[in-house]
């Protein structure tokens, strides 16, 4: 989960039309380069296979993500490193309750 939590993050290329009907571009997106983001490789390859790519450098500029998984009988959370009130450390409960 940590890593997942960590990666860094696109999000679609979308504007609102006269009709207020959002439009997904599928061929054009942001992509994440504050914190540990994308490289000018992914880039690079991503340009260079048809997408239009926006470079984003701002902290916390995409979504929060906060994840809880069950594990063996237990429950995982995680906080988005990404933005504040993230834990310190991963947090463990028992699921024999939830049973």
């Amino acid at each position: 989960m940590s890593d997942a939590l960590s990666a860094p993050r696109v999000h679609p290329s979308a504007t609102i039309d006269g009709n207020n009907k959002r439009v997904v571009r599928l061929r054009a997106f942001e992509a994440e380069m504050s914190g540990p983001g994308w490289t000018n490789g992914d880039l690079n390859y991503w340009r260079s296979v048809g997408f239009e790519v926006a470079e984003v450098d701002l902290a916390a500029s995409f979504g929060r993500v906060h994840v809880i998984a069950g594990d063996q009988g237990s429950l995982l959370g995680e906080a988005d490193p990404d933005w504040e009130g993230t834990a310190s450390a991963k947090q463990v409960c028992s699921m024999a309750s939830y049973n």
